[in-house]
């Protein structure tokens, strides 16, 4: 028997500003210092992930990296650094990942998958006025639609046909 997740975490991950919403729908973003090396910084992610799952986590809804945008080789090795990092700890302590495109949760929040950060912003702040950037507003959709996958809801987000599209053309498989 599949046991329903109830505790959803929404990341978006990046290694200079990393969005979160935490199970109880709560907002962050962590921004480590830019001076310390990268290998500091993944070490820092992988606390903060650590706090997180301590805390009693079933699913990350975690957003995909946006290949179209990654223009430069170094961005990508690095994020894939991060992801990796963030993957084998979740693993680790028994918690499934699912990528979720960035184009879908734009679609999710705004109705269009190409909608700006700011479009996707704002779409945020409407239900929760804690969202204060655009890696919050990814973190906190990414939230919403997990617990909307799995049948827990959101209180003021309105489950349209359109966003039942959405959940249905995203691969629910784990990462």
């Amino acid at each position: 028997m599949r046991v329903t997740p109830t505790r959803v975490l929404g990341l978006d991950p990046s290694l200079n500003s990393m969005g979160y919403c935490n199970v109880r729908g709560e907002v962050s973003t962590f921004k480590p210092k830019k001076w310390q090396n990268r290998a500091h910084r993944l070490q820092q992610h992988t606390e903060r992930l650590i706090g997180e799952l301590v805390g009693g986590v079933d699913v990350i809804c975690m957003e995909s990296p946006a290949y179209h945008a990654l223009k430069f080789v170094h961005t990508t090795v690095q994020l894939g650094e991060l992801r990796g990092v963030l993957l084998q700890h979740a693993w680790e302590a028994g918690v499934t990942v699912f990528d979720i495109a960035p184009k879908a949760v734009k679609k999710f929040a705004t109705g269009n998958g190409n909608a700006s950060k700011d479009q996707v912003m704002d779409a945020a702040v409407m239900h929760n006025s804690q969202v204060g950037n655009d890696d919050e507003a990814d973190a906190w959709w990414l939230w919403v639609i997990g617990m909307i996958q799995w049948n827990h809801g959101h209180e003021g987000v309105l489950l349209t046909d359109e966003r039942k599209a959405v959940l249905a053309a995203i691969d629910w498989k784990a990462a």
